[in-house]
């Protein structure tokens, strides 16, 4: 059991902070992709996913096999990356390694980056719409 009466109040408050806008950041970028999974306009859309770990890797297998049960064709699962087809979605999921060289020249219509590292995600390509 940590004592907490050990710790200064202010970066307490800041460590919090700090996880509730990542958790926040997380939250978002489910949500901008429950709106592709429910606009049925696009037809193979490719969405890559991006990963900590192997336990990660699982769970978000397991979430992306929960949300497409019925419309899932394919699913692939090797040692560099797990692959889920259907009609409509092409979805692979990457463990990130090191500074990402793993990941230069996959092309995605949307990256869901879930890890923490904000050096990592500064290095990833961003979407750019121009009007």
């Amino acid at each position: 059991m940590v004592d907490f009466k050990e710790f200064d109040k202010e970066e307490l408050i800041k460590v919090v902070k700090n996880i509730g806008e990542n958790y926040k950041r997380i939250a978002e970028s489910f949500n901008s992709f429950a709106e592709v999974i429910s606009n049925d306009a696009f037809s193979s859309t490719s969405v890559l996913v991006i990963v900590e770990n192997r336990l990660e890797e699982k769970k978000m297998f397991k979430l992306f096999e929960l949300l497409l049960k019925g419309q899932l064709k394919n699913a692939v699962r090797n040692r560099d990356y797990t692959k889920l087809e259907s009609d409509n979605f092409n979805i692979r999921i990457f463990i990130k390694s090191g500074n990402g060289d793993n990941l230069r020249g996959l092309k995605a219509n949307y990256v869901l980056n879930l890890t923490q590292d904000t050096e990592f995600d500064g290095n990833m390509a961003r979407f750019m719409e121009i009007n």
